[in-house]
């Protein structure tokens, strides 16, 4: 808008996005930052979100081919970029792909723990080598990427752990409770084990972040599969399809949000009263406490 006296008003919509963007810049310029499941949705997502903002990223999946694609994507728009073989499900895979970064571009700045294996399954239906996957990849996979960076890590003094979790690891929907039993518990375990990392970590100059995305729709969901029915497989794809967020709208919230570097990066809305209420009622599993936090904040 332009003034009588030639005074040129900029909307705040268009400042406050300028302004995100600028501190954004600041905060990620030069890092090296390591993205796992980089290779497709969220991961992908966050991967160019964080060289967008001027960081140097490291992509990490098992699934080369489309990872190497993003990253050849993002050269291409004058980012840094790499791609590397990683599978967090193996000791020696991690160990190789931790020596080789740190050998090819330097210690980490930001390792953003974001690899998931997801297989339907509930306790009346769980097949334990699922479930046993589930963890190793989900779990001990993120504990293996943190330990193959800590030391060098440590003796800098410094860095910052990002790990992605979700409101299904504190109160899922029933609907998720009783198909997605491993990804509830792998979620619950992300967050405890950031407050482990976080209370073991913090006196070297650490600090860790456990991120909570909203709803995302990605290839992850659209591929499901496990014991739990064809049904399930296909009402719940259709429902994030229909309720989900982009993959791309969630990365960009998430970078916004581990800038921060506060232990709790919350991306879902509705999930903070959520949390209020599900302790207020004794953590009764019966609620479904973030639909009735959203459907209380769009009245």
């Amino acid at each position: 808008m332009i003034l009588a006296s030639g005074q040129v008003l900029i909307p705040r919509t268009l400042w406050t996005s300028e302004y995100s963007y600028r501190k954004r810049m600041d905060y990620y310029a030069g890092k090296i930052v390591v993205v796992t499941g980089a290779a497709h949705g969220i991961g992908s997502a966050l991967a160019t979100e964080y060289a967008k903002a001027g960081a140097r990223v490291v992509l990490a999946d098992i699934d080369e081919k489309p990872q190497s694609s993003v990253a050849e994507m993002l050269r291409r728009a004058g980012l840094d970029a790499r791609a590397y073989y990683c599978d967090v499900g193996s000791d020696d895979s991690v160990r190789e792909f931790a020596a080789a970064v740190q050998a090819d571009i330097g210690v980490p700045d930001i390792v953003h723990n974001n690899a998931v294996l997801i297989r339907s399954g509930g306790i009346l239906d769980l097949d334990m080598a699922s479930l046993q996957l589930q963890m190793n990849v989900n779990i001990c996979g993120y504990i293996r990427v943190v330990k193959g960076f800590l030391p060098e890590m440590i003796q800098r003094g410094s860095g910052h752990i990002v790990n992605t979790a979700s409101p299904n690891g504190t109160f899922p929907a029933a609907i998720v409770a009783q198909n997605l039993l491993p990804y509830c518990l792998c979620k619950a375990a992300a967050i405890s084990m950031s407050q482990s990392m976080a209370a073991s970590l913090t006196p070297y100059g650490i600090s860790v972040s456990v991120v909570f995305p909203d709803v995302t729709y990605t290839e992850t969901v659209r591929g499901l599969s496990g014991s739990s029915s064809e049904a399930f497989h296909k009402g719940f794809g259709a429902f994030l399809k229909e309720k989900g967020q982009s993959a791309e709208v969630v990365g960009k919230n998430i970078v916004d949000g581990v800038r921060s570097r506060e232990f709790f990066v919350n991306t879902c809305p509705g999930f903070e009263d959520a949390l209020v209420t599900w302790a207020k009622h004794k953590m009764d599993p019966a609620r479904d406490y973030l639909m009735e936090a959203t459907s209380k904040n769009s009245i």
